[in-house]
């Protein structure tokens, strides 16, 4: 998406604003525009509070993250800044730095956090609990995700692509692009948060969390029906012929025919319909799945494909 110009107004006239680049105004990428962020972090985000600069305590390892952030809800915030005009592999970069922050604890951010300002351990404390809005130190929800921005002069197909594909995946990435315009001695930047659009924000969040509700539910479904005997079989045989007692009432049993249907009382069904029997009889409510009632050598059919699951998983 082209940017709209900028445009100054005067008394007489309107003239648009000359673009120009960091690079041209000797702007440099680390003295410059990330000190200035560094000390001005809501231009970019207004929920953010930077904990450390220049961050890489790991080991076996020489790369540092730009400006190391957490957000009002505890999130940690990657933040990776560009001068350039496609970000280069500023993505890339960004989810490694993610993936290596992840399992950060509270206790860890502090020491962070104090050697960043130079300060006590509990100033440091008091200045993150201060952020947050917390009396005490929270370990449960702090650093429960880890969100990225991505900051540079303009962003490549590439980036935005993958941070398009990203978001769709409930990673929470946002492009911000920082544009340099020249007004007579002055240098003006406009600074734009293109990926999601801001006014698209709100709903994408909802989209994703009702995407994230139905596959749940998806999954519950295909969990809970559709057994085959063929899925356990790396870990239990349950040949036709076998029998299968149901949990409600031990001496209720049917008879396996194939890979998906059962003999009960002598007719051929399903594990659903015969296990809903059983329960009709004995005046049991609430949903039926015929592998959650039925057992084979004391475990439920569910239960044997939750360890077959867990096993090819191993």
């Amino acid at each position: 998406m082209a940017p709209m110009p900028i445009f100054e107004i005067t008394h007489d006239a309107i003239s648009q604003v000359s673009k120009t680049t960091f690079s041209e105004e000797n702007i440099k990428e680390r003295d410059d525009l990330q000190r200035i962020l560094r000390e001005n972090i809501k231009a970019i985000d207004s929920n953010c509070y930077v904990l450390a600069e220049e961050y890489g305590d790991w080991a076996d390892s020489k790369r540092r993250i730009d400006l190391l952030c957490i957000d009002s809800a505890a999130n940690l915030v990657v933040v990776e800044l560009k001068r350039t005009e496609d970000a280069g592999h500023a993505d890339l970069q960004a989810i490694r730095y993610a993936a290596m922050i992840h399992l950060m604890t509270f206790e860890e951010a502090i020491d962070i956090h104090a050697a960043y300002l130079e300060k006590s351990a509990e100033e440091a404390k008091q200045a993150i609990l201060g952020f947050l809005g917390w009396h005490n130190p929270q370990e449960e929800p702090f650093a429960q995700d880890v969100r990225i921005i991505l900051v540079s002069a303009d962003f490549s197909k590439e980036v935005t692509s993958t941070a398009i594909w990203l978001n769709k995946k409930n990673l929470d990435v946002r492009c911000v692009r920082i544009e340099p315009y020249k007004l007579k001695d002055h240098i003006l930047m406009d600074i734009q948060q293109i990926i999601p659009l801001p006014e698209a924000e709100y709903y994408q969040v909802q989209l994703r969390k009702k995407e994230e509700e139905e596959r749940q539910s998806n999954d519950a479904r295909t969990k809970n029906s559709n057994f085959l005997f063929s899925m356990v079989k790396s870990i239990v045989q349950i040949e036709p012929g076998a029998i299968l007692s149901h949990a409600n009432d031990p001496k209720e049993t049917c008879e396996v025919i194939d890979d998906r249907l059962v003999k009960f009382r002598g007719e051929t069904m399903s594990l659903t319909k015969s296990a809903k029997i059983v329960r009709e009889e004995h005046n049991l409510n609430g949903s039926v799945a015929g592998p959650k009632y039925w057992t084979f050598n004391g475990k439920t059919l569910s239960s044997w494909r939750d360890a077959a699951d867990k096993a090819k998983m191993s």
